[in-house]
């Protein structure tokens, strides 16, 4: 995967009615030169007025890369809604404040390179889980891998590390659609457990928009505090489901002799 690298094309002018800055991130150039990599473009923050007088507010953070629409998304034209835009065209009537603005954005950017990368970075990780009922008569050993597919696309892959205790593996809920685009739904439940098919089990395949179980999941969000909260949903599903299970499991498990006289 590229390293994150922004390129500005910045262009400075004056004319009587004030000092303009046209700032612009380049996705492209003929002939070949340092382009846009490993982060949307999208990297000037405005809020919405009618989408053509919108207001400029600054260059984005990693949080606002990660959480804000960009322009033409759904959602972005909503008054006071703060949106990512490629181009920023600034104008000011003092030269001093003009200088400045354009020495800040230039400085915003070079930082925000380095902070987009150790954001990226810092989710590059794979951990492991444990998760038991009170008795550990039930354990389920978790492995998480976090990545950044893209500069919008981060993904979360769990698994069993090692096999479950006391539980079948198929604990991932989905709903069918073609065997392979699936959709990750849930954690299961002690009444999935008990009724839901299993991928590859019997009545497997189920039929379109049907659940079923599975032993793992792969799941994708377009920003890193999307797939942190997905992965975290996850982790708290297996929590309650291994302590539930037991609880089930205790309660229904036992044997007893019956003498039925007439």
């Amino acid at each position: 995967m590229a390293n994150v690298q922004i390129v500005l094309h910045q262009v400075r002018e004056s004319d009587p009615s004030g000092y303009m800055i046209h700032n612009t991130i380049v996705t492209s150039a003929t002939p070949p030169l340092p382009v846009t990599l490993g982060i949307s473009p999208d990297l000037f923050v405005y809020s919405y007025v009618d989408g053509t007088n919108d207001t400029y507010q600054h260059v984005a953070t990693p949080q606002d890369v990660d959480e804000l629409p960009e322009r033409n998304q759904s959602g972005w034209n909503i008054y006071g809604q703060l949106f990512r835009q490629s181009t920023a065209d600034l104008k000011y009537s003092n030269l001093t404040a003009a200088e400045e603005q354009a020495s800040m954005i230039k400085f915003r950017l070079e930082q925000l390179a380095i902070d987009y990368e150790v954001e990226r970075e810092t989710y590059e990780v794979t951990t492991d889980y444990i998760y038991k009922s009170l008795d550990e008569e039930i354990v389920i050993t978790l492995r998480q891998v976090g990545s950044m597919v893209s500069a919008e696309s981060y993904r979360n892959i769990s698994t069993h590390h090692v096999a479950p205790v006391g539980i079948e593996p198929y604990v991932f809920v989905f709903r069918y659609v073609d065997g392979t685009s699936d959709t990750y739904t849930r954690i299961a439940t002690v009444d999935d457990m008990l009724t839901l098919p299993y991928r590859s089990g019997p009545g497997w395949p189920v039929e379109v928009q049907e659940y079923y179980r599975d032993t793992s999941a792969n799941v994708r969000d377009p920003t890193l505090s999307g797939i942190v909260y997905l992965a975290t949903t996850i982790r708290q599903g297996l929590a309650k489901l291994v302590q539930e299970y037991r609880e089930y499991d205790d309660v229904y498990s036992g044997d007893e002799t019956v003498v039925y006289n007439a």
